[in-house]
């Protein structure tokens, strides 16, 4: 076991068994060549991508996992990117065999010493290990050797990061045939390095002018977390899958991952039968059957009910809210409740509660005597904790929590206390969290970084949407544990002391500080601690915070959906009164969004490309509902729904009016540059699908390859949801987002010309995202705007020029589908069709005809003769031979799909179809 945790962190006391990483023995072994041209060493270049190559023999890119054996493959992988980085880390590289033979034999030495030093024999098996790498003074001298190299520490750190980089794209490409455990191992020291010297620059232990992104979020394993083995022991360990995938989005590094798929949970009463994959349904309370719960189990203590009529009246008659005295003997046969108006001299606690924990009430202003007892305690306890911390002293603690303080019936009343919650969490002197899922904990012995994830990244209170503003608006913080309450900003800089000499400790200190930026950033509150050690961005515009918000809030949940605007006015600071005035979450959250654009002077332009769960308003069809996961089986991930309230991708960079939309009544009008995209037919007056019944399942349903009217470039058109659904989704759950999203590309494009709107700020993977838009027929003729298209959008799409043989093999199949057009027998076939089924003799025998006399004798000609044909052939599907292959004509090109330009600054206005 290695110190501190084990090959990646995890818990002292872990759930499930910790999986060891097999060494893979095999024909390779690191042989201290240059590190990038390994794979040219061994004759194995076609395992990598052209653009990645350091020296390019023309070998082509294949990814020939059948060319060599599986173990082969794992050995090799191991040893070029676990053995052969660690050699390059080491200064054990770019081994010259005409150096003299004493500097040879010492280098292979220590090469050998290398293997030794990083793997571990156990029985009868051989395992690799990363124990070395804490020795005293190991890593400090590896940043020495880096600092001091003879090539000058920039140099060097320059190659160290190309060589990082390199092997992330690497392992991201081959992780379809990586086993879990090598893939773990490869990221594993990837993130060690890559956190250990961006760790080095932040510190100036290195001085690297301008550097890059230092830390790579290493890629998922499709066997790891959210999936597989992985998944499963997580949720017999008590884990709602939303958390997992939360887990997965939300934590970048590695080591955080693997801490939390190992962290026990004791809320094993919990039922998450109902759960989506973005929202976890156990804690949400149905009144008419909620029950309070006692502070112990058998307790049959009775309610105290608090003074509702002064609650109301300090409400009613003041500016302020109120707050409790409480009063309790030893034996709780006397416990009594004083109701006083805060005032700027009272010091008081705000509790935060997760009502599914039985400390709420929906029918009335009360809590059992226990209960009441338990919180005077605890608020005891509190402030002793923090006296002792801070040498301050003060009267006894008053307490404010809201199943007693906000009216639990009477609309009036309650609507004022719901206004003045900001107020009741700014001014508190603390807020003490109470959550099952922490409280079940103790505290003492555990390591900062278990504290802070129980508390941030496994409790039930990070997933409720008003513990969110409760969070944000405290001064001072606190998680009771079962023994002792706890500030995780004073434990996240204990976890910030052991990352300095740990990594991987550093990997989950990075992520626990995001978290907590997420939840303070809104008020930047506590981000000023000297611990930190870096520069913290903050938000400079409402789209800056709403980045923030849409990350803190989508893996969150409310039992009252028209609660969430509430939310959201007060932590982006607009008129939390207007918007309350008004019933129901749409109409709450138009008005939100009116007053969001009016703060910005509009909103982020690249909004109308990522709505799955929009209003249902005519003229707010872009706008979405919720920020809250949405249980629609969307494939829109996290990055996707933070980014669209960017109007930049660089987080605040000056916001230039063209990024912004501006509100219209009939929609959002945005200036973007776009294209049309129209069918022309092969033959005047013929069926879109010509030849009906030769393919069951023609390629256009899923994506549509079209030619540039001017420029002759060939694109294909790809549905961007059902893209990332693949990518995403596991496939159990592929059907059902199918049957959300039924309707293929192909239906939009039968009804008329569409057009193609540019998000100009974003890419994925070589593809630029666009909105499919088709033009509106319903505007009147006197509309404010004659100069805009106004559009409906239909659905988000990608846009990619394929490659110059691909397009090619395009071009000769579009001149071979021409000719097959204009056939006399391809005219007898649509007279066929016109008055028999497609079932019929007559109409398949039609068909056969075009088959066999027109399409296979034109196909067969061109691949024999045409070399754009045989090329197309050769490089796509490595064949040589053409018997079959004459289905490429009716399946890609069942119809010419033409693009044309639009405007650079063409207006558009946006709304979606109610």
């Amino acid at each position: 076991m290695d110190p501190g945790g084990y090959f990646l962190c995890a818990p002292a006391d872990p759930s499930g068994t910790i999986e060891k990483v097999p060494f893979v023995d095999g024909d390779h072994r690191w042989d201290g060549g240059q590190f990038l041209l390994f794979a040219n060493r061994n004759a194995l270049l076609d395992h990598v991508p052209i653009n990645l190559r350091e020296i390019d023999d023309g070998t082509p890119y294949v990814n020939a996992v059948d060319r060599i054996s599986p173990s082969e493959r794992q050995s090799f992988f191991q040893t070029w990117f676990f053995f052969g980085l660690l050699a390059e880390f080491f200064a054990l590289n770019d081994l010259d065999d005409q150096a003299p033979g004493d500097d040879v034999m010492k280098r292979r030495s220590s090469l050998q010493q290398l293997y030794d030093d990083f793997t571990v024999e156990e029985g009868a098996r051989k395992y690799i290990t990363i124990s070395k790498l804490f020795e005293q003074g190991i890593m400090h001298g590896l940043m020495c050797s880096l600092r001091d190299h003879s090539t000058g520490q920039v140099s060097r750190f320059t190659y160290l990061w190309k060589c990082l980089k390199f092997t992330y794209h690497m392992v991201n490409m081959s992780l379809s045939y990586l086993e879990k455990q090598n893939w773990m191992s490869i990221s594993a020291v990837g993130e060690f390095m890559s956190t250990a010297i961006a760790y080095a620059v932040q510190s100036a232990f290195l001085v690297i002018p301008n550097p890059p992104i230092l830390t790579f979020p290493w890629p998922q394993h499709p066997q790891y977390m959210g999936r597989g083995s992985v998944e499963n022991r997580m949720k017999d360990a008590g884990w709602c899958k939303s958390d997992i995938d939360r887990i997965g989005l939300t934590y970048q590094r590695l080591n955080t991952q693997h801490f939390l798929s190992h962290l026990k949970r004791r809320d094993l009463r919990w039922d998450h039968s109902s759960c989506s994959r973005q929202r976890c349904n156990a804690a949400h309370i149905v009144p008419q059957t909620y029950e309070l719960s006692h502070a112990q189990d058998g307790c049959g203590c009775s309610e105290i009910k608090v003074n509702l009529a002064k609650v109301q009246q300090i409400l009613r008659d003041t500016s302020t809210f109120p707050i409790l005295r409480v009063h309790v003997d030893a034996d709780l046969k006397s416990v009594t409740i004083d109701v006083e108006p805060y005032t700027g001299s009272k010091v008081y606690v705000a509790m935060s509660h997760v009502w599914a924990d039985g400390l709420g009430n929906p029918y009335e202003n009360s809590l059992h005597r226990c209960q009441i007892s338990r919180l005077a305690k605890l608020i005891h306890n509190l402030q002793e904790t923090v006296e002792a911390k801070t040498s301050e002293s003060c009267e006894p603690y008053l307490l404010w929590i809201d199943t007693l303080c906000c009216p639990a019936v009477e609309r009036q009343t309650k609507a004022l206390a719901i206004e003045r919650l900001p107020a009741v969490y700014t001014e508190a002197k603390h807020v003490l969290v109470l959550d099952s899922s922490i409280y079940s904990f103790f505290s003492e012995g555990l390591h900062p970084a278990e504290v802070c994830l129980r508390a941030l990244a496994s409790s039930n209170w990070m997933r409720r949407l008003w513990t969110l503003q409760e969070g944000a608006l405290a001064r001072s913080l606190y998680f009771q544990f079962a023994d002792h309450p706890i500030s995780i900003v004073d434990k996240s800089a204990e976890l910030f002391q052991i990352s300095m000499s740990d990594p991987r400790y550093r990997a989950i200190f990075m992520d626990v500080s995001a978290e907590l930026y997420n939840l303070h950033g809104f008020f930047k509150k506590h981000l000023d601690q000297s611990y930190w050690n870096e520069q913290m961005w903050g938000p400079s515009t409402v789209f800056g915070l709403l980045w923030i918000l849409q990350r803190a809030l989508h893996f969150r949940s409310a039992s009252v959906e028209s609660d969430e605007p509430l939310c959201i006015a007060t932590l982006l600071s607009l008129d939390l009164a207007s918007i309350a005035t008004v019933q129901g979450l749409e109409a709450r959250m138009e008005q939100l969004w009116k007053q969001v654009a009016s703060k910005g002077s509009g909103v982020s332009a690249r909004i109308i490309f990522y709505v799955d769960n929009p209003i249902h308003k005519k003229g707010f069809g872009w706008a979405p509902k919720s920020l809250l996961g949405s249980d629609t089986y969307s494939p829109l991930d996290l990055n996707n729904l933070a980014a669209r309230f960017l109007p930049s991708v660089v987080m605040n960079e000056p916001v230039k009016p063209e990024d912004l939309g501006s509100l219209s009544d009939y929609g959002l009008r945005v200036k973007l540059p776009g294209h049309g995209l129209s069918l022309n037919l092969w033959r005047e007056n013929s069926p879109i699908w010509m030849w009906k019944g030769l393919l069951d399942t023609p390629i256009m349903n899923e994506s549509v390859l079209c030619r540039h009217e001017t420029t002759g470039r060939w694109f294909r058109v790809t549905e961007y949801l059902r893209w990332k659904a693949v990518q995403q989704l596991p496939d159990k759950e592929l059907p059902r987002f199918g049957e959300a999203s039924p309707n293929p590309l192909i239906e939009d494009l039968r009804e008329g010309k569409v057009y193609l709107i540019r998000d100009v700020k974003s890419s994925a993977q070589g593809a630029t995202v666009y909105l499919m838009a088709q033009v509106r027929q319903d505007i009147p003729s006197d509309s404010d705007d004659r100069k805009s298209m106004y559009v409906y959008s239909r659905r988000t799409v990608l846009l990619h020029e394929v490659d110059r043989t691909y397009a090619r093999g395009l071009e000769a199949f579009r001149e071979i589908a021409a000719e097959v057009a204009q056939h006399e027998l391809t005219e007898n076939l649509i007279q066929a069709r016109k008055t028999e089924s497609i079932e019929s003799d007559i109409y398949q025998t039609a068909l056969a005809k075009v088959v066999l006399q027109v399409i296979k004798p034109l196909f067969t000609k061109a691949f024999n003769t045409d070399s754009r044909v045989s090329e197309f052939f050769s490089a796509n599907l490595g064949m040589t031979s053409a018997p079959n292959n004459w289905v490429v004509v009716p399946s890609l090109l069942p119809f010419e799909a033409v693009l044309s330009d639009m405007p650079e600054n063409q207006s558009w206005v946006v709304d979606r179809e109610i």
